[in-house]
């Protein structure tokens, strides 16, 4: 538990310096092709392909088992996948080694509600953020 608001707590922090515009050197449909990708492996319960996205250091903090236990209580909730309703795009910078990232808010609609993934990328397209709400 304490893991997923580690995570939480980093990614609210690298969004909070979004200045909202794709940030150059970044292919806006690379974003949202591998946001698209990951949302569809969570919803497939292909948890492994998740992490198989993500950084190195990213991934050594998210275990399987919590990534699992997050998506399947979403998803118990909305039910089934019915259409992308937004996908927006924005950048962010780590203040700390200044590292520019990609932010891809995915907002999907279910069968009993929403959902809203926000997915951080650096410049090779590695996850290096994941918040689902």
């Amino acid at each position: 538990m304490k893991i997923k608001y580690l995570f939480l707590a980093v990614l609210v922090f690298l969004a909070s310096c979004s200045s909202n515009s794709i940030p150059e050197g970044f292919d806006e449909e690379e974003l949202t092709t591998q946001a698209k990708q990951i949302v569809e492996s969570l919803q497939d319960a292909r948890y492994d392909q998740v992490l198989a996205g993500m950084r190195e250091d990213v991934r050594e903090m998210l275990p399987i088992e919590t990534l699992q236990e997050v998506a399947e209580a979403k998803f118990a909730a909305v039910g089934n996948f019915e259409k992308y309703a937004q996908i927006a795009i924005t950048d962010t910078k780590d203040p700390v080694t200044s590292e520019l990232y990609a932010v891809v808010i995915v907002v999907v609609d279910y069968v009993d509600g929403k959902g809203t993934f926000t997915l951080t990328f650096d410049k090779s397209l590695s996850c290096v953020g994941l918040y689902i709400k």
